[in-house]
């Protein structure tokens, strides 16, 4: 039987000065490693919106939310804006939010990385820390500067739905880069990954379905040489091709 690849789609990211699509490759490349076909979801008008998630929805077997230079809109979760809280983009908050309740409604396996994480959170109800350096001064640095690519602290990692062998050992050391986080986790989530400082690492919707993934850390920038990082990619893409088993259709791309 030919092994079949799950498309995921990828929601970028908006340049703040010309409103350009902007997305790092390493996402993609991530994606691609583990056995998915990477695709980009682009910006469509709000009355639009509906019209082309019915024309490719067939064909996205998971949806990624990478993460941004952007923080959520706070009006969003019911708070005013702190000093502290960087640039926000409507037109970002408002593309995540749409394909996050599609990809809910349709069954479909979601994957949220640092804002994505922290947008996945709002839409379903929760709230965020604008600043971690402002809420909780004793805590970690959480973006230490021109050290994405390194694993910079011990995160605790107990997923009750990722029951993977990578994930057997508890105690892992990821890369960091941010500066908010998330406070009240919403109503059908569970934490399943902690800093040692008791920020929320990690949550994942509490049921086998739908498959659902929060990661405040940047796993597509270490998957090479972390177990958990390549984890969630390899259990995310599973997930994606047991969706597009249930939905098949004869335009997959062969894995190579």
């Amino acid at each position: 039987m030919m092994n079949l690849r799950p498309r995921i789609g990828i929601l970028p990211d908006l340049q703040a000065d010309d409103l350009k699509l902007k997305l790092s490759p390493d996402y993609a490349r991530a994606i691609h490693a583990f056995g998915g076909t990477p695709l980009i979801l682009p910006y469509i008008p709000p009355g639009e919106r509906e019209v082309y998630a019915d024309s490719v929805g067939p064909w996205i077997h998971g949806i990624l939310l990478p993460g941004s230079p952007f923080d959520v809109e706070p009006d969003r979760y019911h708070q005013t804006v702190q000093p502290a809280t960087g640039p926000v983009s409507r037109e970002r908050d408002e593309h995540d939010s749409f394909w996050i309740q599609w990809a809910k409604t349709h069954g479909v396996p979601i994957l949220g990385i640092c804002y994505g994480c922290q947008i996945l959170n709002v839409v379903f109800g929760g709230t965020l820390i604008q600043d971690i350096a402002t809420a909780r001064p004793n805590a970690l640095d959480h973006k230490p500067a021109g050290r994405s690519r390194e694993r910079v602290h011990e995160i605790r990692f107990e997923s009750r739905i990722l029951r993977l062998p990578e994930l057997r050992e508890q105690h892992h050391h990821v890369n960091s880069s941010h500066h908010q986080a998330i406070d009240q986790l919403a109503e059908g989530f569970t934490p399943v990954a902690w800093a040692d400082d008791g920020i929320l690492e990690a949550f994942e919707w509490a049921e086998p379905e739908p498959w659902i993934l929060g990661v405040q850390w940047h796993p597509e920038l270490i998957y090479t040489i972390d177990p958990a990082s390549a984890a969630v990619f390899r259990a995310f893409v599973k997930a994606a091709r047991a969706r597009s088993h249930a939905r098949p259709d004869k335009t997959f791309l062969p894995a190579t």
